[in-house]
């Protein structure tokens, strides 16, 4: 891409403007990373906009208080919506049991149609990281408003409960990306996942 756009640029530029070194490298280096800066933000608008529309669909990321809770992002907010987040200490030695909540939220995501597919395609990491961060807004987005609805009442040890329901989700989302990341079939930069569990600041300084 790099040499056909130096090379369209070469092609444009009127002959009788060219002096004896006139076209300097740099002014060809400078076009190049334009175009290609240019083509790099249009593309990552589209893969945006896909991704959006993916996790809406396949997850129910825009249809979360008018739902049956079949979809996986559904399920979670109808169980954000129903959790007992007022509780004592022995309540919570049972209700942050790991199989209790594989069972109720991260089981569904595991094996939503969209983690499926991804496992099934090997999609490309960066496009996975974008998918994950998409999914942890969303889920982000899905407790808070659960909560200002004012579904739930809280004291410490609920704060505790949440806290740990949060740290499986995000686990979850990191866990996809990186699996794809260190994919032998995808391999490529490293991915950094900083950006899937800054997704859920709001939610802890909630």
């Amino acid at each position: 891409l790099f040499r056909e756009l130096v090379d369209e640029k070469n092609h444009e530029a009127p002959s009788s403007s060219r002096g004896p070194g006139e076209d300097s490298d740099s002014s060809m280096l400078t076009f190049a990373r334009d175009e290609l800066a240019s083509h790099s933000q249009s593309y990552m608008r589209l893969l945006k906009k896909h991704v959006h529309a993916l996790v809406s669909e396949l997850c129910g990321g825009d249809d979360l208080f008018d739902c049956d809770g079949q979809l996986c992002l559904q399920n979670l907010r109808l169980f954000i919506e129903g959790e007992v987040y007022s509780i004592n200490s022995a309540s919570l030695s049972s209700l942050e049991s790991d199989d209790r909540l594989e069972s109720a939220i991260i089981g569904p995501i595991r094996r939503s149609k969209l983690f499926e597919e991804i496992a099934m395609d090997k999609c490309d990491a960066v496009v996975v990281l974008h998918i994950a961060e998409a999914m942890s807004t969303k889920t982000s987005e899905i407790i808070l408003q659960t909560l200002l609805r004012g579904c739930c009442q809280f004291n410490e040890w609920g704060a505790m409960l949440l806290s740990k329901q949060v740290r499986l989700l995000q686990n979850v989302y990191c866990e996809l990306v990186l699996e794809i990341a260190n994919s032998s079939e995808t391999a490529s930069a490293p991915v950094n996942t900083a950006s899937v569990l800054q997704q859920f600041e709001k939610v802890k300084q909630a």
